[in-house]
């Protein structure tokens, strides 16, 4: 999904990391950067982060195309762009053919990740390891800190409302099927 950015042909409204903080889809993102987190743990987190069709994870469930793309393209804030563009000139001084003035949120991944591309290409598994590879590069990059997923508000959220749509209300609704499933067999009844 990485746009040229020189193309006049794509033609996209660009926003910052800063501006979506403002929209349900910076909830939708700590959501992702949780289940990454948690896939080992969480059966919904597993089972979202399976959903998931993009190399990067930026996709269905949590994002439309559209959603995505304007992620993918949003412009990311000057504390993350000295984090990535530190990275990146310690691990290659003399290349700055990478920065220029702006640098969206795929391009700054993929910068982070360039190693992990180059070393993969070869195996034909492109695709990064949610837990190792993406948490921390989304950590920096979104300026998400793991306290943050922990908080208890956030947490009551996510399992109040799931990804706060449709889909997430059939998720609870299973889930609560599940445990009440499980609370009648406990009881010596037949579950639902």
């Amino acid at each position: 999904m990485i746009i040229n950015h020189s193309d006049n042909t794509t033609k996209l409204a660009r926003t910052t990391l800063s501006a979506l903080q403002e929209t349900d889809l910076w909830y939708r993102i700590c959501v992702l950067l949780y289940d990454l987190s948690n896939v080992a743990s969480d059966p919904l987190s597993e089972k979202r982060i399976s959903s998931t069709t993009h190399e990067l994870y930026i996709s269905e469930p949590y994002f439309t195309e559209s959603e995505a793309t304007r992620i993918c393209t949003a412009l990311i804030d000057d504390i993350a762009k000295a984090e990535v563009t530190n990275i990146q000139s310690a691990s290659s001084p003399d290349d700055t053919s990478t920065f220029h003035e702006e640098i969206t949120v795929e391009e700054a991944i993929h910068i982070k990740l360039t190693d992990f591309f180059d070393k993969r290409k070869a195996s034909g598994d492109a695709r990064p390891c949610g837990p190792h590879d993406m948490v921390p590069v989304f950590g920096v990059i979104f300026g998400i800190q793991k306290e943050q997923l922990k908080d208890e508000r956030f947490l009551s959220r996510l399992r109040r409302s799931g990804l706060g749509d449709s889909r997430s209300k059939e998720e609870t609704a299973a889930k609560d099927k599940g445990e009440s499933s499980a609370k009648a067999r406990k009881n010596g009844k037949k579950g639902n």
